[in-house]
């Protein structure tokens, strides 16, 4: 699963995962604007561990999908839910 994500400053697109990539420092991967020092350690631990939950819900649904074709996870709901954390 690719996960996208915007820079604030330049507001150009880049997958999440170069953000965590060796070299950035904290960087956008766009313009090279550099996030607040503050939280940037916060910022990477937290990308990365979005990138591997979002993996294993992608392996999770895969599975459930081929074990269990007629049970449905509510859609609307997760995506609800998904929403709510991303709004900003």
């Amino acid at each position: 699963m690719t996960l996208d994500a915007w820079c604030g400053h330049c507001g150009e697109g880049f997958r999440l995962a170069q953000l965590v990539e060796e070299g950035r420092g904290g960087r956008c991967p766009r313009c090279g604007h550099v996030y607040n020092h503050e939280y940037n350690a916060v910022v990477s631990t937290t990308s990365t561990q979005i990138i591997a939950a979002a993996a294993a819900l992608d392996d999770a649904l895969s599975r459930l999908a081929d074990i269990a074709p007629e049970l449905h996870v509510d859609r609307d709901l997760l995506y609800a839910t998904l929403d709510k954390h991303l709004q900003r």
